[in-house]
């Protein structure tokens, strides 16, 4: 069985992973107008 620890790190990773996405995309727009 996998670890819920190792399965929730892997969440939260992925989560915070999309909102620096967004953040990164965010700044370039607002770089580009």
């Amino acid at each position: 069985m996998p670890k819920p620890s190792h399965t929730l790190t892997r969440v939260v990773l992925s989560v915070m992973g999309k909102k620096n996405v967004s953040m990164v995309e965010q700044g370039a727009i607002q770089l580009i107008h």
